[in-house]
């Protein structure tokens, strides 16, 4: 063999040891950069989620500096900025009172009593369906329904200001 032939042999040889070193060099880094990012934006996701809890409080004088670092810790991890008029009015309210909250949909239950052909056809009523039947105290029959009425009478989205 010639002596070019033996050292590109030797430096095959040297690239096959240092590929074999830095493959599990590099996929190691990667892998770190990777979780680190994870654990960041998990981070960061649970501190939106208290600020949130926090603004979500009524305010008093005395949360006026939590609500103030609620409100940075939104502004800093969220992509578009939050206006300094917003900023200011999120510390003395609540962002979310115009939302419909669950405990407010609870309907009014109404019970209207209707006359039955017979005693068996209330007992049969009652027994079968206690939820939407039950006895008036006149030996009618209850027939119970849900009113929704006052639920949408309510208006929880405040209504622009008129000019």
């Amino acid at each position: 063999m010639s002596p070019i032939n033996d050292r590109l042999e030797v430096l095959k040889q040297i690239a096959q040891i240092l590929s074999a070193v830095a493959i599990p060099v590099i996929l190691a880094l990667i892998g770190y950069s990777v979780q680190s990012s994870l654990a960041d934006a998990g981070l960061k996701k649970d501190y939106v989620q208290m600020a949130l809890g926090v603004l979500k409080e009524q305010p008093t004088k005395e949360n006026e500096q939590l609500r103030q670092w609620a409100i940075a810790v939104l502004d800093k991890n969220s992509p578009v900025t939050i206006p300094a008029s917003l900023k200011s009015q999120l510390v003395k309210s609540t962002p979310f009172d115009f939302w419909v909250r669950p405990e407010d949909f609870k309907p009014e239950v109404k019970i209207e009593c209707r006359p039955v052909p017979s005693a068996e056809v209330l007992e049969w009523l009652i027994e079968n369906e206690p939820t939407r039947y039950s006895r008036c105290p006149n030996g009618q029959v209850g027939i119970r329904s849900l009113d929704y009425g006052k639920l949408f009478k309510n208006s929880y989205v405040r209504a622009p200001a008129s000019k």
